[in-house]
């Protein structure tokens, strides 16, 4: 099974088009968008396929329930460049629609839950069985899905063109006591707003870290740094989930019927007067069962 973060995948390879092509332009950056999709397929439907899942991120994240300071840094910065995101979120959410009703792809977009949210529960429900190969590939760049890997789950980032290999910066226990500065989430030894306030975390030591991670965070750490811990582990660990998270992805895609189909993708690119795509259509083509 390809398993794509397709928010990020979007994202990237817009920006990298960005140095060729003009991102004012919807028919560019639906070019764009179904080529990174047809470049992933060509690579992995031989080893992986043929079902492949597109995850994009919902909106009402659940995580700002509980720590409203969650990826707030993400949308400073965009609101700071030259790119009209607006528009650019809404061509790719009107994409991300004609896709589910043309392609044979499961597209799952769940409100309340990310990208990553989808990733995890497919990988922990169905890695090793149900599917022909019984192996899933990830495709992302982002290093929190290290902590999915196993011998039936891998991960290639498109963008370096490699596969992703766990490494210290990515460990789950590192960033459950260093954060990720990425996306919002600070240290244990900082308070919340710290990085909405612009100040600098509380530095904490390689020392400090080795003697903490022997032990139970329960154990060593304060009252307020387990606080911190556990806000930290609800924001990064992938098993941590709502139960109500988990249950709502299911229901998206168990005993769903996939809407497109091979023989609609053709007509669709000529609507959409994508020339160059429809000269290879047949990359874009899977054999898929009509329900999981």
């Amino acid at each position: 099974m390809i398993v794509v973060d397709a928010t990020q995948i979007s994202v990237a390879s817009l920006m990298v088009a960005h140095k060729q092509g003009n991102l004012d332009d919807e028919q560019f950056v639906r070019h764009v968008i179904l080529n990174s999709y047809r470049n992933i397929l060509n690579k992995f439907k031989k080893d992986y396929g043929p079902t492949m899942f597109l995850c994009y991120d919902g909106t009402k994240n659940w995580r700002k329930q509980f720590f409203p300071e969650y990826k707030a840094n993400r949308k400073t910065k965009r609101d700071s460049d030259d790119l009209d995101w607006n528009q650019l979120f809404s061509w790719m959410h009107q994409i991300k629609d004609e896709i589910e009703e043309n392609f044979p792809y499961r597209v799952l977009h769940v409100d309340g839950c990310e990208a990553d949210d989808s990733i995890a529960v497919l990988c922990r429900e169905w890695a090793g069985y149900r599917m022909p190969h019984g192996n899933i590939v990830i495709i992302s760049s982002d290093g929190d899905f290290v902590q999915l890997h196993n011998e039936h789950v891998k991960q290639y980032n498109p963008m370096l063109k490699k596969w992703v290999e766990p490494n210290e910066k990515n460990d789950l226990q590192r960033k459950l006591y260093y954060g990720d500065t990425g996306d919002g989430v600070p240290n244990i030894l900082s308070d919340d707003k710290v990085f909405i306030d612009g100040r600098r975390q509380t530095p904490l030591s390689k020392k400090r870290f080795a003697e903490w991670k022997q032990f139970e965070p329960k154990k060593v750490l304060s009252e307020t740094l387990y606080r911190n811990y556990c806000r930290n582990e609800m924001m990064i660990d992938l098993t941590k989930q709502p139960e109500e998270v988990v249950n709502n992805i299911k229901s998206h895609y168990v005993g769903k019927q996939v809407k497109g189909h091979n023989s609609m993708i053709l007509n669709y690119l000529i609507e959409k007067r994508l020339g160059t795509l429809q000269e290879n259509v047949q990359d874009f083509f899977v054999d898929i069962p009509e329900t999981i």
